[in-house]
């Protein structure tokens, strides 16, 4: 698969074929700083209640905030704005253009569509096209990303039709596309969040749990990045304890103790010098002599057991239709198998086990 050309290596192209920049004045006419400006866009999004910027976005008439804008992030961390200012679009009046910036904000810049409507603008989306009409007029014109499928619009345009089209982006070729299934879950109770997340961490050990949030790892991630949350709402977990049991095999070695060290036990055989009474080569009669036989059976009370359980089911159910485990441990070759199983039935269960 070639890689698409965008419009600025068309350009360059061009002008070293055509050696354009030995032309007179070619100085000034490639001199971007006093020929064009940077034009930057920001995502239309319809949730937004006021424009949010980032640090550093190209606006007018900026000042200091009165009265700050709280923003509470996904992860429960309340960022605030600084200052505020107007869109930099002279034909915009300054009732819709108002725009808060806010230094938290990482990258995403977003244009408030609600600020539009509630001014009397009509907003369309269309497939690659997003307009904003004021009074029958259009006052701003967007694109949409095709990386991203989401609609933008320029916050400092040059004109009223500065589309991501006219800009130095891939021109039109193969693209891979790609798709994406979002599900939301509705946990309103502490409980029951730490709980969710304490499942997408496999159940790890709370102590474990609050090592890692105190050395900085749970970063970004909701409700288990506080160890007072841990603490305080996480409840403890059966499978926590199930996963992780260390015991020891039983009848693996004798706990006999010898109450005797050994060289007491050598210390005490006597040793009986030959007297002359004594044949210490006579060997005894049958009347004398006697036939010892000694046997030991050494038996594994475990030996042949083989151990079962089930996982329970998990939250999210797997690509392949699976909620569970049927997990099972043979003890003479200590190995430990697992089955993915549809469902808790017995018939599945049986099943899963031959």
């Amino acid at each position: 698969m070639t890689r698409a050309v965008t419009k600025g290596e068309a350009w360059n192209a061009i002008v070293k074929e055509k050696e354009l920049r030995k032309l007179p004045n070619a100085t000034i006419a490639f001199n971007n700083k006093t020929t064009t400006r940077l034009v930057e866009f920001a995502i239309s999004g319809s949730g937004a209640t006021v424009h949010f910027l980032v640090e550093g976005a190209p606006i007018v008439n900026k000042r200091e905030a009165e009265q700050p804008v709280t923003i509470k992030l996904p992860d429960g961390t309340l960022i605030y704005s600084t200052h505020i200012g107007n869109l930099d679009i002279p034909w915009m009046p300054d009732s819709m253009a108002t725009a808060h910036i806010v230094p938290g904000l990482s990258h995403s810049l977003l244009i408030s569509t609600e600020v539009f409507c509630d001014a009397g603008c009509k907003v369309t989306f269309e497939d690659w096209v997003c307009k904003v009409h004021y009074k029958g007029e259009p006052i701003l014109t967007g694109g949409r990303d095709k990386k991203t499928g989401m609609w933008k619009l320029p916050i400092n345009p040059t004109s009223r039709d500065n589309t991501l089209l006219s800009l130095d982006l891939p021109l039109q070729g193969p693209r891979r596309q790609q798709h994406a299934a979002n599900n939301l879950y509705m946990l309103p109770c502490r409980q029951q969040q730490l709980k969710y997340m304490h499942q997408a961490f496999f159940n790890l050990p709370t102590q474990t749990l609050i090592a890692a949030a105190n050395n900085d790892q749970f970063r970004g991630v909701p409700f288990l990045n506080s160890t007072k949350m841990i603490r305080k709402y996480l409840a403890p977990s059966p499978a926590t304890s199930k996963g992780r049991l260390t015991k020891q095999r039983a009848n693996v070695r004798s706990t006999r103790t010898n109450n005797k060290p050994e060289q007491d036990v050598e210390e005490e055989v006597e040793v009986v010098e030959p007297g002359p009474e004594s044949h210490a080569n006579a060997v005894p009669t049958d009347d004398q002599g006697s036939n010892v036989f000694c046997c030991a059976v050494l038996a594994d009370a475990t030996q042949g057991t083989l151990y079962t359980d089930m996982t329970g089911s998990f939250p999210v159910q797997s690509l392949e239709g699976m909620h569970a485990f049927f997990v099972a441990y043979d003890y003479d070759t200590n190995a430990i198998f697992a089955t993915p199983t549809k469902d808790l039935k017995d018939n599945t269960i049986v099943q899963a086990f031959k």
